[in-house]
């Protein structure tokens, strides 16, 4: 684990901690900011993903935050941590609270982020369904909704469907990836995982030609309520680009990053009136694409939510 000047030619790195040091086989889910410490979750060669850990920038040795669990998320204030265990729940960085505190009505829900400026979460919400795929076997299915931070009910903001659409290969279904928010909780992006099959049977994910149109990843964004993280009164899931996937608002909400394929992608988009009078957002110019090389450095997509486009903040 090190750290940089943003310009490398500015300084070199400086070694944080080694994986040995931290006994862990890697640094994942590494979270930084707003907080005075680094986390991240440990893996463990016979547990897997076995608790949040914690270390200050400047180095020294690295604590444990949360006993069990993973995928942490910084509240607004630095001090404590969203995280995923056994439902989601919450934990001081200091590591006083090993076991953490359970969120009400967070049951089945995993991979919470908080809102940067109010205390609600958005997360992945178990439908308690599953299908069977090709590739990777089980799945569970998971929607996408809003933990309001007063303890009142949980408000969904997509969920999976399993009857989406039929074509020739069988009936399309999806569920939600890649979920995000704005730092001002006005927006959140996340991606239809599109999947087709017959009924009861193996299901494969949608490519180009076998979903009507959808691709195996489309992006999808829509308008919330910042105060509670559920959905504006007369908006609704848009569909923003296909074959999209890990979105990242820019710390002002006026750009998003995403991928396509494993070109980095950002469009500028705006938020306003729909022609029904309700609100939408419309994208706003031409995206901007980086090409990829073909070379070392080029995006690496996979890893999940944890390889998605960082913002520098500004």
């Amino acid at each position: 684990l090190v750290r940089r000047t943003v310009v490398p030619s500015l300084g070199g790195q400086e070694v944080i901690t080694s994986a040995g040091a931290a006994d862990t086989l890697e640094f994942s889910q590494l979270e930084w900011g707003p907080g005075e410490v680094l986390v991240w979750t440990r893996v463990d060669a016979l547990e897997g993903k076995s608790g949040v850990f914690a270390i200050a920038p400047t180095g020294g040795q690295a604590y444990r935050v949360t006993a069990t669990g993973g995928f942490p998320s910084f509240a607004a204030d630095g001090r404590s941590i969203a995280y995923s265990g056994s439902g989601l729940l919450t934990a001081p960085v200091d590591g006083t609270q090993l076991q953490g505190h359970v969120v009400p009505n967070g049951a089945g829900g995993i991979e919470p982020l908080h809102n940067a400026r109010n205390a609600w979460l958005l997360f992945k919400r178990s439908t308690g369904r599953t299908e069977t795929f090709a590739l990777s076997g089980p799945e569970s299915l998971y929607g996408v909704a809003a933990n309001p931070s007063d303890g009142s009910a949980v408000a969904i903001i997509d969920d999976a469907q399993a009857d989406a659409g039929t074509t020739d290969e069988g009936v399309v279904g999806y569920f939600i990836s890649f979920h995000t928010v704005s730092d001002d909780g006005t927006l959140a992006a996340y991606t239809h995982t599109n999947y087709v099959g017959p009924e009861g049977e193996t299901k494969t994910l949608c490519t180009t030609g076998t979903c009507s149109g959808r691709e195996a990843n489309d992006l999808y964004v829509q308008v919330l309520d910042p105060a509670t993280g559920a959905p504006l009164p007369g908006t609704a899931p848009q569909l923003l680009v296909r074959n999209a996937m890990q979105p990242s608002f820019s710390p002002d909400g006026q750009l998003i990053a995403y991928f396509q394929g494993r070109l980095l992608t950002v469009q500028r988009i705006a938020v306003g009136a729909a022609a029904d009078g309700g609100t939408e957002v419309t994208k706003v110019g031409d995206a901007i694409v980086h090409t990829a090389t073909g070379q070392v450095g080029d995006p690496v997509t996979a890893g999940g939510n944890e390889g998605r486009p960082r913002w520098q903040p500004r």
